[in-house]
């Protein structure tokens, strides 16, 4: 048992290598996130994509903010997020963006 945590905890390391080395890279991004439990540790892995460019982190983040909170608040904390996407040409961010401001009008 404790080989296989062991195996886990050195893919993790792996998967986190492997973003640090391209942070504005989709599929590392998208790899790391998914073996992340802890929230908090999923938005700033979200932030240090975001100041990359990885505009997949933009809609990511901005739907967790969403998603926590369906209030007009919320809303108002993912719209930038999703707006810097959607300026970016992310087409699912064009149509969240769409919605967003569609609620909060």
């Amino acid at each position: 048992m404790s080989s296989s945590r062991s195996a886990d905890g050195e893919g993790i390391n792996l998967l986190q290598r492997a973003f640090d080395v391209d942070r504005s890279d989709t599929i590392s991004f998208s790899n790391y996130i998914n073996v992340l439990a802890d929230e908090e540790e999923i938005d700033e892995v979200c932030l240090q994509a975001i100041e990359a460019g990885n505009v997949d982190a933009m809609v990511e983040l901005s739907d967790r903010l969403y998603e926590r909170d369906y209030e007009r608040d919320a809303v108002l904390k993912a719209i930038p997020y999703m707006r810097r996407a959607a300026e970016a040409g992310h087409a699912k961010a064009q149509e969240i963006l769409a919605e967003f401001l569609k609620e909060i009008s």
